[in-house]
């Protein structure tokens, strides 16, 4: 990374740049930014102590880091710090680092404790539709966060500093008509969750084998008056999928 960044404005966003080497102190003097997103680049060396420390939001999740046992984190819970993979996978074999700063986030759980199936309703509470029980997914986590709910956690970033409609609102609600969707279904596209930059699902410790990944989409946001096209991509286990009627084929190792 270069030494010396000179920033004017809220936010600074230089994630997904394939950057590599240290974090210059330059960063953490940044006095009129609030955001500061280092996400899914190639940082090593030691965590600097101002990023756990700062009260900005500060991402630094899926990075390659080196293990210090002084400055490390010692949970992914860094709120308003996202640290979840940030560290080399060569740190793996170092049972005192907690699974969620690990590369690939690693199941530490007994077979006994692993599941097999996984449904959330993301951004909105408990529901039941067709006797299956979606979990709620109501965390009002948003700029630079880990959540971590059982057998799910997620992710998120980015920050919605310029969009005076939804102002760092990470939960929607619907204000569309919802067609081609069946009664019994609504329930499922009431709300959802939503980031400006990257939003992880993860699915701990679910067992090895085949499944089938069932994604609900509908738009919520934008009406028949102001048609908008969404343009995104869709990961399983750090692959690009191709969907198909809304379901997708991945294999679970």
């Amino acid at each position: 990374m270069p030494p010396r960044f000179f920033v004017f404005s809220f936010s600074s966003d230089i994630s997904f740049n394939n950057l590599t080497g240290k974090i210059p102190p330059s960063l953490s003097e940044l006095v009129l930014t609030d955001y500061i997103f280092l996400m899914e680049n190639k940082l090593t060396g030691p965590m600097p102590g101002w990023v756990l420390s700062s009260t900005k939001n500060v991402d630094v999740s899926y990075n390659h880091f080196t293990w210090d046992r002084v400055s490390a984190p010692k949970k992914c819970e860094q709120d308003p710090t996202n640290v979840v993979e940030s560290y080399s996978s060569i740190t793996n074999e170092q049972s005192n680092i907690h699974p969620c700063l690990r590369k690939d986030f690693p199941c530490t759980k007994s077979y006994e404790q692993q599941i097999c199936s996984l449904y959330i309703n993301c951004g909105d509470y408990d529901v039941t539709v067709n006797n299956t029980n979606y979990e709620g997914d109501t965390e009002r986590k948003g700029p630079s966060s880990y959540y971590n709910a059982g057998n799910w956690a997620f992710s998120s970033t980015g920050a919605f500093v310029y969009d005076i409609r939804y102002p760092n609102t990470y939960i929607l609600s619907n204000t569309s008509n919802l067609n081609n969707i069946s009664t019994v279904n609504t329930a499922l596209y009431t709300k959802a969750r939503t980031a400006a930059n990257s939003l992880t699902y993860y699915g701990l410790c679910l067992m090895n084998g085949h499944y089938t990944v069932r994604l609900h989409f509908a738009e919520i946001v934008f009406t028949e008056y102001s048609p908008r096209k969404r343009v995104f991509d869709v990961y399983v286990q750090n692959f690009t999928v191709e969907l198909h009627d809304g379901l997708s084929r991945q294999r679970s190792s």
